[in-house]
């Protein structure tokens, strides 16, 4: 079993090399081995609104440390500040209109 890089213990999730998605059961934190189709690099304008953060939007952060993406959900709790410096480091992807 692959240790997820959120866990001290590594996830009950993950199972072999091939497995390109799972869900962390510690961090409930779907985790990507490589960047699903369909995504474009997010802007700031996707996540704000009228200078109002844009609630619930899927978005997904590549991590340095664990070599992987990550999903997420904006909320009154996100970090906004931290998810700009994703943005303009080019390390946040939303889906793309279609």
């Amino acid at each position: 079993m692959k240790n997820c890089k959120h866990c001290s213990e590594g996830c009950q999730k993950a199972k072999d090399n091939n497995e390109t998605i799972w869900k962390c059961e510690n961090t409930g934190i779907f985790i990507y081995k490589i960047l699903p189709e369909g995504l474009r690099f997010a802007t700031l304008e996707d996540i704000k609104k009228d200078e109002n953060r844009n609630l619930d939007l899927n978005y997904l952060l590549y991590s340095t440390y664990s070599d992987r993406y990550e999903a997420y959900t904006i909320s009154e709790n996100t970090d906004m500040v931290t998810l700009e410096l994703f943005i303009e480091k080019d390390r946040c992807w939303v889906k793309s209109a279609q």
